[in-house]
């Protein structure tokens, strides 16, 4: 099918298809290390927040999501324009592959996301530490990278990296070095946590896509090391997630132990997956995985804002 044909019926978008192209179950791998970070830093400074404190959290979460959004869209224009997204597709339809959305106005789109976290970017900047103005530009570049460039994150094998690294340790780290946490262990810990829940979210969707993403010459870690490697990626994310909590709880009273349960009961999608569980049925694999790294930070930040 041509461009044209994909793009004969833009404008027809209303709010929930915009919303649908922002992929909201993959979310929560961009707000749960800011929740993280932030509890650290509220429990090392052990006192109440103020409007500052509530402001920078406020940014780096607004930076967080606004990248997340931009990389989301930005792939629905480079998926769209390789063939990474076909009429064949297992996963949510795609705004842009179905004509609903124009790629240049999708891209508009990717362009405000972007600015709005170069906003947040800046602000903490100025508030904080001029490093949080080259790391806005660093997370920029990457998300139109992930899926785009010379050498596209996700169509080389990189993704998972990617996502391990910036929606895991960079994004605690950064948040909480912001409201006052100190670099330690418990920080990069809990950072590496996140960042394994975050890529198990990745390893579902990609184990979902492989014929597809094969096709396109999308080269996941599920399309080079195969559907195996794939469901024990997933599986080894969500044990190793579940084991840095145990250790950051470990010496504690039994609460501390609470964010340790949304991993727990992932526990039994871990096995549906690797007895097999495939096509559209891992959508819903995908769902319960970003709802459990939401509920665990919230429970993170529960556990020790109560200490």
């Amino acid at each position: 099918m041509s461009d044209a044909a994909h793009i004969a019926r833009p404008g027809r978008a209303g709010l929930m298809t915009w919303v649908a192209a922002m992929r909201p179950k993959t979310l929560p791998a961009g707000l749960a290390p800011v929740v993280v970070g932030a509890a650290i830093g509220h429990s090392q400074q052990g006192a109440p927040w103020q409007a500052r404190e509530w402001g920078l959290f406020a940014a780096c979460a607004i930076g967080a999501l606004s990248v997340q959004v931009a990389t989301n869209f930005a792939n629905e224009c480079h998926d769209f324009r390789k063939g990474a997204d076909g009429p064949d597709r297992i996963g949510p339809t795609r705004a842009v592959a179905a004509g609903i959305i124009a790629p240049a106005q999708m891209w508009i789109a990717t362009a405000i996301a972007l600015a709005v976290a170069g906003l947040a970017a800046a602000w903490l900047s100025i508030e904080v530490s001029p490093g949080y103005a080259v790391l806005g530009v660093i997370s920029a570049a990457l998300a139109l990278a992930y899926t785009g460039g010379p050498m596209p994150l996700a169509y080389v094998g990189l993704g998972d990296l990617f996502v391990l690294a910036f929606f895991g340790i960079v994004a605690v780290v950064a948040t909480g070095l912001a409201l006052g946490a100190e670099l330690h262990a418990q920080l990069v810990i809990a950072g590496v946590a996140c960042g394994l829940l975050s890529t198990a979210i990745l390893a579902v969707n990609n184990l979902r896509d492989r014929v597809g993403d094969a096709r396109a010459r999308k080269l996941t870690l599920a399309v080079r090391l195969g559907e195996r490697f794939a469901r024990i990626e997933f599986a080894a994310c969500v044990v190793g997630a579940l084991g840095c909590f145990a250790w950051l709880a470990a010496g504690q009273d039994p609460m501390a132990y609470l964010p340790c349960v949304p991993s727990v009961l992932l526990l039994a999608q871990v096995w549906r997956v690797l007895r097999g569980l495939d096509g559209r049925p891992l959508n819903g694999v995908l769902a319960s995985t970003g709802s459990a790294l939401l509920a665990t930070a919230v429970l993170f930040a529960v556990v020790l804002i109560r200490s």
